[in-house]
């Protein structure tokens, strides 16, 4: 009787460690997903409001527009 709970016990581990490795598996990939969707997002904001402006603003020209609108 022994033998089989051994016998058992060492089919559950290996069954255990094949569940650790896919779950390790699932887990790389769902991070590279998690970074492919982000870029997409990116990219869907960039399609519909353009790059972001990244030139720096010049204030003095920013405030003359302002005083004009008032």
């Amino acid at each position: 009787m022994d033998w089989d709970a051994e016998l058992k016990n060492e089919q559950c581990e290996s069954m255990l460690t094949v569940y650790q490795d896919h779950i390790e598996e699932l887990q790389k990939e769902l991070k590279e997903k998690e970074v492919h969707i982000k870029f997409l997002e990116q990219q869907l904001e960039y399609k519909t409001m353009g790059p972001p402006d990244t030139e720096p603003i010049d204030t003095q020209t920013f405030l003359s527009i302002g005083r004009n609108l008032l």
